[in-house]
């Protein structure tokens, strides 16, 4: 992971990879609401495609299963490209879900990183800190849910430099098990090579 430093927990048990996807293709993915995520080959961070997030602000989305459910244990990591100026909803967003929508993931904007509680599928903030989201460029997030009920959040630029992260207070009020991963927020921004893994 780079300069991210996994704490004991993390490194004390093999993960599980239970989701990945490179956008290569474009399988599995059900749209939630109005939203609309397709393939596309205007960016990507590897090979020749990614997601493209774009109209209909959130909660509006797509979502895709795992393999296999998480619980309050598990490491969240992908690339975002924001496309300025926007053309609708300022955030990328992208949760860890259950079947009714409830979960956990982060938010961003041009200055805001966030990690959010989902209630059916809205978006609730935990914690937050300032920080400067690149502009047409990619960057990567990594989300880690600890037992405890805490996250860690942090963004990197392309050359692995942090550009922010954060620590949560405790939110213990969705426990799982979680079974999909959403992509929501605003428009436009790619995503690519998603990978979400479990720590059991």
């Amino acid at each position: 992971m780079g300069v991210w430093n996994l704490d004991a927990q993390f490194l004390s048990k093999a993960p599980t990879t239970v989701f990945t996807d490179t956008f290569e293709t474009f399988t599995g993915w059900v749209i939630v609401g109005t939203g609309v995520v397709s393939q596309s080959s205007a960016q990507a961070y590897e090979g020749s495609f990614s997601a493209l997030k774009s109209t209909s602000g959130d909660p509006n989305g797509a979502y895709k299963l795992l393999t296999e459910t998480v619980n309050r244990h598990y490491l969240m990591d992908v690339w975002l490209y924001s496309v300025e100026p926007r053309a609708g909803g300022a955030a990328d967003r992208i949760s860890v879900v259950d079947s009714s929508g409830d979960g956990y993931g982060f938010f961003t904007t041009g200055t805001t990183l966030r990690v959010e509680r989902r209630d059916s599928y809205s978006g609730v903030e935990i914690t937050s800190t300032t920080f400067t989201r690149p502009s047409n460029a990619w960057y990567r997030l990594s989300l880690q849910a600890f037992p405890d009920n805490t996250f860690t959040l942090l963004a990197r630029d392309i050359s692995g430099s942090v550009l922010g992260s954060l620590t949560t207070s405790a939110d213990a009020t969705h426990s799982g098990p979680f079974d999909r991963v959403a992509i929501l927020g605003g428009s436009d921004f790619h995503v690519d090579n998603l990978v979400v893994k479990k720590f059991s």
